[in-house]
């Protein structure tokens, strides 16, 4: 008796692996256990959602009251609900990421944000970075200065790279070191939502990977010649 509809030994061998903590750590979401609460319970809903969808697969194979066109019709319409809420799920995990993201930004924008009166000392630091661009040690020092030295890092963040006598990528890259070194909690806020991001992106990776797994479309197919002899004359 086929355990599943396709029947495939690649097709069987994926749902039963999905259908675990580590299948779906696999190919849906990682780490799952070690982030914040909230997203932690969308990816949580997203797998029961798909382990119940698998297991509905399972006794639908078994199931001798359909035709094998109706059994993958069926199948067709089982994952297309599960994958609809498997993406709702990843979208709320990701909604929460985006927010927390957002915020955190404001938190290390506001840490690097010039103070008033203190223009002259930020072009100063400019200045002097500029003067010293062509200085071979300069660079290190000029990491180390961001970490340790908040007007150092200010001057460099709040003004165009030009101005120091860098390019906008070391600018950048400057800049978001200053932002670790200077507002730590908020960068690992930051850390923290990208990596939550980036596992609600892999979700839909994860579904396109178990659709042929789930039923074919050329048997499915077959119930568009399906007749209704109950339909009123």
């Amino acid at each position: 008796m086929k355990r599943y509809l396709t029947n495939f030994p690649a097709h069987i061998e994926l749902l039963d692996f999905c259908r675990t903590e580590t299948g779906f750590d696999v190919h849906f979401a990682r780490r799952v256990a070690d982030i914040p609460v909230a997203p932690q319970t969308s990816f949580t809903r997203a797998k029961h959602t798909l382990h119940d969808a698998i297991g509905r697969l399972e006794r639908l194979a078994r199931d001798a009251t359909r035709t094998d066109a109706q059994r993958h019709d069926a199948a067709r319409q089982l994952y297309d609900r599960a994958a609809a809420g498997v993406r709702a799920a990843a979208k709320d995990a990701r909604a929460w990421a985006d927010a927390e993201a957002k915020e955190a930004h404001q938190g290390m924008n506001a840490v690097l944000a010039p103070e008033p009166g203190k223009a002259a000392l930020y072009g100063e630091i400019r200045a002097h970075a500029a003067s010293r661009k062509a200085d071979a040690d300069w660079p290190a020092e000029l990491s180390r200065l961001v970490k340790t030295n908040r007007d150092v890092a200010v001057a460099i963040a709040s003004a165009p790279g030009f101005l120091s006598g860098i390019g906008d990528d070391r600018q950048r890259d400057l800049s978001l070191a200053a932002m670790r070194a200077h507002a730590p909690a908020e960068a690992d806020r930051l850390l923290i939502a990208d990596q939550i991001i980036e596992e609600a992106e892999r979700v839909e990776s994860g579904l396109s990977k178990i659709k042929p797994a789930f039923y074919a479309e050329v048997i499915a197919a077959g119930m568009n010649t399906h007749v209704d002899v109950e339909a009123p004359f």
